[in-house]
C-alpha cells in the first residue's frame, strides 16, 4: 500500500533548485524540509533522497510536538475528526510542495507531457486519473465537471493499420462538421474509443505541431466549458476566463478595514489563480454581495498564519455598493452560490461592465 506521500507525489519529478528555493536543505543527495502546522501542535518532516539513476525515494513524518514523537494515527485509514484534520493539513503542504517544487512526469513522449503542463498551467486545471482500469489514462474536466481532454497511450494499429507500437493520443471534442476535414490532415483521426461525431484523437508524437495542438485544446475547453442557469430556464452560461470570485468571511476579517489602510493587500492563495487575472471580493453575511474589484498582482507568497500556507497580493480596482451585486442579482448571470474561489460568468461581467463600472 502506498504510502501518503507516494500517493501525493506519484508522476512529479522534484527539481532540486526549487526545492533549495522552497527552503529545503541539501546533504549529500538528501534533502530535508520541516515546518510546524496545526498551530504549532504538529511538525512536518520531508525528506528527499535522489539515487544514482536521478530516481527518488520521498519519505515524511508528523511529529507530535506534545510529547515530541511521531504521529502515527494519520497512518491508518480513516480515524477521528481531529486525525483526519492532522492528515489533510499535512496533505495541504505535501501539495504545495508538488505545486512549486516538482515537474509533471505522467507519460513517455515529450509532447503528451508539455501538453499537460500547458492545461494545468495555463487553464489551471489538474489532470485527473479516474479508472482503475486504465491508470494511466489522464482527463480533464470544466468547472461543469464535464472532460474537454483525454490523453492516453494506445496501439497505432487501432487509429491506424499500417502502423504499430504504442503512442499517446490526445481526444477534443471538435464541431462535428469540422471531423471528417480534420481526419484528412496527418496525425488527426477519429476519436479513439468514444463519439465520433464530434471528437478527434491527435497523436502526441510530434506529428502535429504543438502549438497546433494547443488551439484545439482552447476549442475543446470553450465548447464544453458551459454552466446550465437551470433545468427549467434552459439558458447556458459561459465562464470568463481570468475573471474569479474569492469570499470574505466577515467573522474572520475585516476587509473593509483593510482596504482603508491600504489599496493593496495579501489575501489567501486561491488555486489556479495567475498574475493579471481579476478577483471580485464577495462579502458574506450580513452583506452577501460582490463588494470589491481587485487586480491579482502576485501569487504563491508564503504567509505562515494558521492555516494558510500561501498568499496572493491584489489591488483594489473599483468598490460596488451594499445590493448592487447580491445573490438575486448573481442568480441572473448563472451565479446561484458563492462556497469558495469559482470563476465568474460572461454574462455576469457584462453585467458589471455595463451597469457597476462608473459607480
Amino acid at each position: 500500500m502506498l504510502t501518503i506521500e507516494e500517493t501525493c507525489f506519484a508522476r512529479s519529478i522534484p527539481e532540486p533548485q526549487l526545492l533549495l528555493k522552497y527552503g529545503f536543505t541539501a546533504d549529500d543527495g538528501k534533502y530535508e524540509y520541516s515546518r510546524k502546522f496545526m498551530d504549532d501542535l504538529f511538525l512536518a518532516r520531508i525528506i528527499i533522497s535522489f539515487g544514482k539513476k536521478k530516481d527518488f525515494v520521498i519519505k515524511g513524518q508528523i511529529i507530535d510536538l506534545d510529547n515530541d514523537e511521531e504521529y502515527l494515527p494519520v497512518r491508518n485509514s480513516g480515524g477521528g475528526s481531529f486525525t483526519c484534520k492532522v492528515r489533510n493539513e499535512y496533505i495541504k503542504l505535501l501539495e504545495d510542495i508538488r505545486s512549486r517544487c516538482f515537474r509533471s512526469n505522467y507519460y513517455s513522449l515529450e509532447q503528451a507531457n508539455l501538453i499537460t503542463a500547458y492545461i494545468e498551467g495555463e487553464l489551471g486545471k489538474k489532470i485527473e486519473f479516474p479508472w482503475l482500469k486504465a491508470p494511466d489514462a489522464g482527463i480533464f474536466r470544466c468547472a461543469n465537471n464535464k472532460m474537454f481532454a483525454l490523453i492516453m497511450q494506445v496501439d497505432y494499429s487501432k487509429l491506424d493499420s499500417k502502423k504499430k507500437d504504442p503512442v499517446e493520443i490526445i481526444n477534443l471534442k471538435v464541431n462535428h462538421k469540422d471531423v471528417l476535414r480534420l481526419i484528412q490532415k496527418k496525425g488527426f483521426y477519429f476519436a479513439y474509443h468514444m463519439n465520433k461525431t464530434n471528437w478527434i484523437s491527435i497523436v502526441l508524437d510530434g506529428t502535429v505541431n504543438i502549438d497546433t495542438i494547443r488551439r484545439f485544446i482552447d476549442k475543446s475547453f470553450a465548447t464544453v466549458d458551459k454552466l446550465k442557469k437551470s433545468s427549467s430556464s434552459g439558458q447556458d452560461y459561459t465562464l470568463a476566463n481570468g475573471n474569479w470570485i474569492v469570499i470574505c468571511n466577515t467573522s474572520r476579517y475585516n476587509v473593509f478595514d483593510a482596504f482603508k489602510k491600504s489599496s493593496q493587500i495579501l489575501w489567501k492563495q486561491s488555486n489556479n489563480i495567475k498574475p493579471g487575472d481579476t478577483a471580485f471580493i464577495y462579502v458574506g453575511a450580513p452583506y452577501s454581495s460582490i463588494m470589491f474589484k481587485c487586480r491579482v498582482d502576485e501569487v504563491n507568497i508564503p504567509y505562515d498564519h494558521k492555516w494558510v500556507y500561501n498568499a496572493m497580493k491584489i489591488t483594489l480596482l473599483n468598490r460596488y455598493r451594499h445590493g448592487q451585486l447580491s445573490n438575486k442579482v448573481m442568480a441572473k448571470f448563472g451565479i446561484t452560490s458563492v462556497r469558495g474561489p469559482r470563476r465568474m460568468t460572461e454574462e455576469l461581467l457584462e453585467h458589471i461592465r455595463k451597469n457597476c463600472e462608473d459607480s
